[in-house]
């Protein structure tokens, strides 16, 4: 897994540029962000994932990890566990 992570940076991801608009804002917990903020803020970060070179090793590394927040691949975490086939349940087990 650390090798996929290692690709993923050796490409040269835009996503390190500004991180907060991948994560969210610094200090505030995802559940505290206004809804309409961070449907702008994952758009513009899904912009950015369209035309990044890292975009198929970091939905890899996401899709092995499967993140609880954050924007990867241009995929939310919701959207990443959907596809990986988790249950219904996941944000109940990441929490535990």
């Amino acid at each position: 897994m650390a090798a996929t992570l290692a690709a993923v940076l050796a490409a040269g991801p835009a996503c390190t540029a500004d991180p907060e608009l991948f994560t969210g804002p610094a200090g505030i917990d995802p559940d505290d962000e206004l809804p309409a903020a961070q449907a702008k803020r994952i758009e513009a970060a899904r912009d950015i994932c369209v035309g990044c070179p890292a975009r198929l090793p970091c939905l890899a590394y996401a899709l092995r990890t499967l993140p609880a927040a954050g924007v990867w691949g241009g995929l939310t975490p919701e959207e990443l566990h959907r596809l990986a086939g988790a249950g219904p349940d996941w944000r109940r087990e990441a929490a535990a």
